[in-house]
């Protein structure tokens, strides 16, 4: 007759809390890949939305993950990336510039931005982004920026503009907040003929 083994009811307890720790264990470890894969691997969804870059991926609307996006968006500006910067914005999204026309739609934008690249890559123009203030609730929120110009005229000197931006963002279906509104001024008015070859790259307000 084989020998039999009793457990004690201690014994099933720690065996019933080591299968625990080991499912839950299990479950963080895939909520994590699905979280990295929302965040990471975006697909185009029935919208059109295009695949939107990691870091300009906003998934939360706080300060750390907005603060990122600034950084990523002057990246990828500096790169020339246009359809990148085009991405964080919603399909029917509006840019409003001073000294010019609504700019609607994501493939609109994706063409200012292009022109905007290349003329700031003319110039050897600098920017940098500040956020002043924002605020979220449900699936809207806002962006109060500041953005300043550094543009080399053909004195080799620097004239400094600064743009005050106010931008409106939406959590979309697949969780990645987008820009919906983007209305954006300059404090002076730009003279052309400062800029070297005659070529102001703020006489669009976000270029």
């Amino acid at each position: 007759m084989g020998k039999q083994r009793y457990l004690s009811p201690n014994s099933l307890m720690l065996v019933d809390a080591s299968q625990l720790a080991k499912k839950s264990i299990e479950k963080e470890w895939i909520d994590t890949q699905v979280r990295t894969k929302m965040c990471c691997s975006i697909k185009s969804d029935t919208k059109g939305n295009k695949q939107v870059r990691t870091a300009l991926a906003i998934t939360r609307f706080d300060k750390q993950s907005t603060e990122q996006f600034d950084q990523e968006f002057e990246k990828t500006f500096y790169e020339g990336d246009y359809q990148a910067m085009a991405s964080v914005y919603a399909v029917g999204a509006k840019l409003l510039i001073e000294d010019g026309d609504i700019i609607a739609g994501r493939q609109a934008i994706e063409e200012f931005w292009k022109t905007a690249c290349e003329r700031a890559k003319t110039v050897r123009m600098k920017r940098f982004i500040r956020t002043e203030e924002f605020e979220s609730s449900g699936d809207l929120g806002y962006r109060r920026n500041t953005v300043t110009l550094e543009i080399p005229t053909k004195e080799s000197k620097t004239v400094t503009h600064v743009i005050k931006s106010i931008t409106v963002w939406k959590r979309e279906a697949d969780g990645i907040w987008r820009m919906i509104q983007d209305i954006s001024n300059r404090n002076v008015p730009l003279d052309l003929g400062q800029f070297t070859y005659g070529v102001a790259v703020g006489d669009q307000a976000k270029a």
